[in-house]
Parts: C-alpha cells; sequence; structure tokens
C-alpha cells in the first residue's frame, strides 16, 4: 500500500517516542507488521530523555502516526485534540494518529491472555499502579471483577488516586510485601517493570501464597519471557500468559487504527516467536 502523488510514491512515517529504548523491540515488530500489510513505511525510535520532551514532542506531528511509550504515555496527553474512551478513563496513551490519542495497552492484555486460555473474571490481583497497570484495570472492572491492587508501603498514596479515579466499588489498594489472599486469585497480575532485562534476576516481593492461591498468572514484562515471576507461577502450576503476547497483540491494535490492518493468527503468533 502506497500513496503515489504525480507518480511519485510517498513512504508513510511511524515512530515510538520514549525513555530509555535501548531494548525495544518495537521497531522490529512494526516494520514485520508493515511488511505483512504491504505498507510502504518506516519506524524510527526517538529515545528522548525527560528534559527534552516539552522541546522535542512538536517534530511528533509530521508522522503519520506514533507511538508512546514509558515516561510518557500521561504527559503526552496536553498535546493532543481527543482521546478514545480508554486513553481517557486510564489517563494513558500509547498510540496515536493525527492528534487523537488511544490506548491498546488493554487490548493487547486480553489478546494475551486468550492465547494462554485464560478467562478475565472473578478475583484480580495486579501489582502496579502506572500506565500499564491502569490499563488493565479498565479491563477487569469492564468485566465486573473484583480487583486488588498491591503496591510498595511508600507507592500505597499513588496507587489510591489509580483506584479513586476508577470510582469502582470492588477495587482496593494493599500493601504488597503483607499482602495475603483472603480468597483464590483467579488471575495474578505484574504490571511493573520489575524482573525486566538487564535486572532479570528479581521479583515483586510478594509471598509464596500469593502464588499458592493463583490459578493463573500474567506478567507485562516481555524480557526474558521467563521472568522470576513466571518462573514462581510455574513452580505453583500456575497457567501463565506471557508480556510478549501483549506487546504484539497492542502493536497489531496500533496497525489498526493506523490504517485499518488486519493480521492472522499465525502471522501474530510468528512474530512473537522470533
Amino acid at each position: 500500500m502506497e500513496i503515489c502523488i504525480e507518480g511519485v510514491s510517498v513512504v508513510k512515517r511511524f515512530a515510538l517516542i520514549g525513555y530509555p529504548l535501548a531494548n525495544s523491540y518495537s521497531k522490529f515488530i512494526h516494520e514485520r507488521l508493515f511488511e505483512l500489510s504491504g505498507v510502504s513505511a518506516t519506524y524510527s525510535i526517538h529515545e528522548v530523555s525527560p528534559d527534552r520532551f516539552s522541546s522535542e514532542v512538536n517534530m511528533l506531528e509530521n508522522l503519520d502516526g506514533y507511538n508512546i511509550t514509558i515516561p510518557y504515555k500521561n504527559k503526552i496527553i496536553k498535546y493532543l485534540d481527543r482521546l478514545d474512551e480508554s486513553a481517557k478513563v486510564c489517563q494513558a496513551v500509547n498510540t496515536v494518529k493525527q492528534k487523537v490519542g488511544y490506548n491498546t495497552d488493554g487490548y493487547g492484555f486480553v489478546q494475551a491472555l486468550l492465547k494462554a486460555g485464560i478467562v478475565l473474571q472473578g478475583h484480580v490481583v495486579i501489582i502496579g499502579y502506572g500506565g500499564a497497570a491502569r490499563s488493565i484495570v479498565y479491563e477487569a472492572i469492564k468485566r465486573s471483577c473484583r480487583v486488588d491492587v498491591l503496591a510498595r508501603s511508600q507507592s500505597l498514596g499513588k496507587a489510591q488516586i489509580m483506584v479513586d479515579d476508577f470510582q469502582y466499588d470492588m477495587i482496593s489498594v494493599h500493601e504488597m510485601g503483607s499482602y495475603v489472599p483472603d480468597e483464590r486469585i483467579d488471575l495474578l497480575v505484574n504490571a511493573t517493570p520489575v524482573g525486566m532485562y538487564p535486572k532479570e534476576n528479581v521479583c515483586v516481593d510478594i509471598a509464596d501464597e500469593v502464588f499458592e492461591k493463583s490459578k493463573s498468572v500474567f506478567d507485562a514484562v516481555y524480557l526474558p519471557k521467563d521472568t522470576m515471576f513466571i518462573q514462581r507461577a510455574k513452580a505453583q502450576k500456575c497457567i501463565c500468559a506471557y508480556g510478549i503476547d501483549m506487546l504484539v497483540h497492542q502493536a497489531v491494535k496500533a496497525h489498526e487504527i493506523w490504517y485499518g490492518a488486519k493480521f492472522s493468527e499465525s502471522d501474530i503468533d510468528d512474530i512473537c516467536l522470533k
């Protein structure tokens, strides 16, 4: 798919902005999706430090679309004209087209669960309070789940602010290290970057009993695939869903937004594998 002006093909331009981005898989994923779609496009990586964000954000308006990752998923909002429902509720944007902000993380999360045969229902425990956590909470409360949000003691106030934003009765905040579930957990989620390469030999500070009571788990970290969080879950025979599947599926949704792309599950699985 190319745009031609008087016989000259025009290459579409897309990008990712965030910090840091040294270990990002996004360029590979999006270039493969453009290739599968037959779209002539470039996808560049813009690692922009926080002190330069406000001075460089205007350059994004010259692109056909772009992705936003940490720590700018909220900061980008004031530069946009409109938000879709998910982005508005979560106050987090990861995909932009023509100054309209979208949040595709929730879609990617649900698709990752489906791939693992996990149904989002019942009692859900989510570790974290950032942009990814907000997207996951949003998907859980849409399905009337009971939600416990876990955070470190020094971050409980920030987690409570997130919870209050949702105005949902069946959600509460707990201190991560001392949390003991009072019932079976249908899904335990790590929505923090803890365990991400190159600090892959660490895990969030939760008791073994939390894993013992969990039927299934999801880790938003995608590198490595088998994080310590996943390894602890496997030791308790939990069903596991992986961050790499969320990463690829949220990218797939971005291409649907940008130009109406559709992909087969086999193509998506192939990208996840590679």
